[in-house]
């Protein structure tokens, strides 16, 4: 016992910093998915009848239960902190509470601006008691765990298999993560449309059910099963209109320039027809096809291609739903596409493999698009590596890329529906998150490695440059392989320096 408690008392400080960090970590990553914050949007209508709105919710007891576990490791990584500052018990009490309760209200309220999420002030109260059960399981046991991980590590080094063994998980690690790297570049095609129903009408102005009307004016819908280049959507945007545009590949082409059933001009979809319904004692118009638009539906599936261009005006700033522009779908949660407004800001859910039969995982917005009641163009073009918009002209581009970072990001994400901004910078932010996964280990592998050999410091540079380097020259030559592409130089440098930035020359 004598040996156990020496050991708890020179250890608490090294692992201190590690759980601290840990719970902290087990907290911010779950509350605050998907990262992307809806600061500006939300600005534009705070108000106290708006907090209001969004910090009500139902109490559920599964998420009071998930409320409390979630900060307890954070609770017990605080007492352990504690424990190493040799604080009094009642002062690291009064430490863990208040830590919990200040980290909790922060996450509630950046949940204010991640449109799916809603912070309510129950969450405090049963966050801020997660931390107390935390600092009751350190006292019971916490020395006992620390002896037990200190234990184990100071046997590996008496038996001198430190080194060997960072060495072979080194290289474990590398290689599965090249494997897996390797057979994510043809995950990509979970962002097809293989799995659209050919079934759903095409609805203009609201769903079929009637129940997300749009309140605007819809002036012509065009439809392609082939993305286009710049080059050629440029072209299209200097023309007047877009159903006269000389576009081989349009499959359907509507000019809704009067009040009476719109006939498709390239005859391969049937006619859209008004439809009236009273929804909630209002009466609601909207267009809509006679029957499916399988034709429709059919040729963009197969090709896992298309353009849709519309010319249109909202005649309301400030709709919600999102209130349904134009969609293929047969309910509120059953879609093939649907182009919408939430706010005065575009909406875009695309049914694929990734995001599911609503098309909500992730949901993409364009921010501002109807801040005005003006006409605009719009043009969205899809292929199996990239989502773009066009708003007005080529200068206001929004892209979304469809790359294994954003593929694997998603695929382990939460079932839960969720807004983000169709923006280059989420693709950015999936890359940078991506590489990280991979090159940070390593580089703090790379690290004890170097340093479990005490060696000159000219031996010692050139295996730090070649533990960081060299594995990120044969993870992107393996990339360049497997894309039948170049080799990319800036993701080399990108690994190279998350890796070195592991580092710490200290001798």
């Amino acid at each position: 016992m004598k040996y156990f408690k020496t050991v708890a008392s020179n250890s608490v400080a090294w692992w201190a910093n590690l759980f601290a960090i840990a719970g902290f970590l087990s907290v911010i990553i779950p509350t605050l998915f998907p990262y992307d914050f809806f600061f500006q949007e939300v600005a534009q209508q705070l108000s106290f009848d708006y907090l209001r709105s969004r910090m009500t919710r139902p109490d559920d007891f599964n998420d009071l239960i998930a409320n409390i576990f979630l900060f307890i490791p954070f609770g017990f990584g605080i007492t352990c902190l504690t424990k190493k500052f040799k604080l009094k018990v009642l002062t690291a009490f009064s430490v863990v509470l208040i830590s919990s309760f200040t980290l909790s209200v922060l996450v509630e309220i950046c949940q204010i601006f991640l449109p799916n999420r809603n912070p309510t002030y129950v969450d405090i109260l049963m966050n801020s008691l997660g931390g107390l059960v935390g600092f009751f399981v350190f006292k019971f046991l916490g020395i006992l765990i620390i002896n037990f991980l200190t234990y184990i590590f100071i046997k590996l080094k008496t038996w001198k298999l430190i080194p060997s063994l960072i060495i072979i998980i080194f290289l474990i690690y590398f290689y599965l993560a090249c494997l897996l790297s390797y057979h994510w570049q043809g995950m990509v095609k979970l962002w097809d449309l293989s799995n659209w129903n050919s079934n759903y009408p095409l609805a203009l102005g609201n769903e079929i059910t009637g129940k997300r009307p749009w309140n605007g004016q819809i002036f012509e819908f065009c439809v392609s099963d082939q993305s286009l280049d710049k080059q050629e959507i440029a072209e299209i945007l200097q023309q007047p209109t877009f159903c006269n545009s000389k576009i081989d590949s349009l499959i359907a082409s509507y000019i809704l320039t009067s009040q009476s059933n719109y006939q498709n001009l390239k005859e391969n979809t049937s006619d859209l027809v008004w439809q009236e319904k009273v929804v909630n004692q209002n009466p609601e118009r909207w267009l809509q096809t006679k029957t499916n638009a399988a034709f429709i539906n059919e040729k963009l599936r197969n090709s896992s291609q298309f353009i849709i261009m519309t010319t249109l005006a909202s005649s309301d700033r400030d709709q919600t739903g999102p209130a349904r522009i134009i969609s293929l779908s047969q309910d509120s949660f059953n879609r093939n596409l649907t182009i919408g407004q939430w706010h005065n800001h575009l909406s875009l859910r695309l049914r694929t493999p990734l995001t599911k039969k609503n098309g909500t995982r992730p949901e993409l917005i364009i921010p501002n698009v109807f801040k005005d009641t003006q006409t605009h163009r719009l043009i969205i073009d899809y292929n199996q590596q990239a989502l773009s918009v066009y708003i007005d002209d080529l200068f206001h581009k929004y892209t979304f890329k469809f790359s294994p970072e954003a593929t694997l990001f998603w695929y382990l994400s939460p079932s839960f529906s969720s807004l983000i901004h169709l923006t280059i910078t989420n693709s950015r932010f999936y890359q940078l998150l991506y590489y990280g996964l991979i090159f940070i280990p390593l580089g703090i592998l790379a690290r004890y490695i170097c340093f479990s050999y005490q060696q000159k410091w000219f031996f010692l540079i050139v295996m730090i440059g070649g533990l960081n380097i060299i594995p990120a020259f044969l993870f992107e030559a393996m990339m360049a392989i497997a894309n039948e592409g170049n080799f990319n130089n800036g993701n080399l440098v990108l690994g190279s320096l998350l890796s070195l930035a592991c580092q710490k020359v200290k001798r």
